[in-house]
This record gives structure tokens, sequence and C-alpha cells, in this order.
């Protein structure tokens, strides 16, 4: 593969995931028992761990990258025929 098709896949896999782990493990301000400050919405969350999800997710985007990679070399799509 192409290393810029890889660059590409691994971009939006990393993405994907970075999205799809933004739910896990968030408690709002009231499921948290924390006083917000003036104007804070009280369902914002509390403690996003913004950072931990995007290592996750550069792992989860590293091994999907692996996969498609993987898939691709062995031409198991068919698409070189």
């Amino acid at each position: 593969m192409d290393p810029v098709i890889t660059g590409a896949v691994f971009i939006i896999a990393w993405w994907l995931s970075f999205f799809m782990m933004l739910p896990f493990g968030v408690k709002n301000l009231d499921e948290a028992n924390e006083a917000g400050g003036f104007g804070q919405e009280r369902a914002a969350p509390a403690r996003p761990d913004l950072g931990k999800k995007a290592l996750w997710a550069l792992g989860l985007a590293a091994a999907l990258t692996a996969i498609i990679y993987g898939l691709v070399s062995i031409d198991a799509f068919g698409l070189r025929r």
C-alpha cells in the first residue's frame, strides 16, 4: 500500500476510534457530585480524560491500520484483478 494511503487510513481510523471512545467512563457534574463554575452546564463532563482516550484511540487505530494493510497486501478484497 502507498504510504500516503496508509497515512490516510490511519488518520480516519484514529478519528473514528477517538469519537467512539468519547462517551466511555464519562460522568456529568451531577453524577460526580461536583460543583461547577458560574455558567457551567450541569450536564458537562466532570473529567473527560481526553488524553487517555486519545492514546487508546491511537492503539486501536494502529491495530486497525495494520489489519487493513495486511488484508490489502494479501489481496483479500480482490482489488488487483
